[in-house]
């Protein structure tokens, strides 16, 4: 797995806050179609920063790379 920076590929912004009960800045929105929202602190320690590292992003990286190689 090759050290990536900035942020997660899969976080999408959040443009509508109506949209959810409690308002929150992103989601994460993997290629399998799973919508996940990260916790504050999982936001700022993996997903700004060091993604390469979740399990998550592990497992769809894998799963495109097995599908196309």
């Amino acid at each position: 797995m090759h050290a990536q920076s900035g942020s997660c590929p899969f976080l999408v912004p959040v443009m509508a806050d109506r949209l959810w009960v409690c308002p929150v800045p992103v989601y994460c929105r993997r290629p399998d179609g799973t919508v996940r929202v990260p916790a504050t602190q999982t936001l700022a320690r993996v997903c700004m920063s060091r993604y390469d590292s979740c399990a998550g992003y592990r497992a769809s990286v894998a799963r495109d790379d097995g599908a196309t190689g």
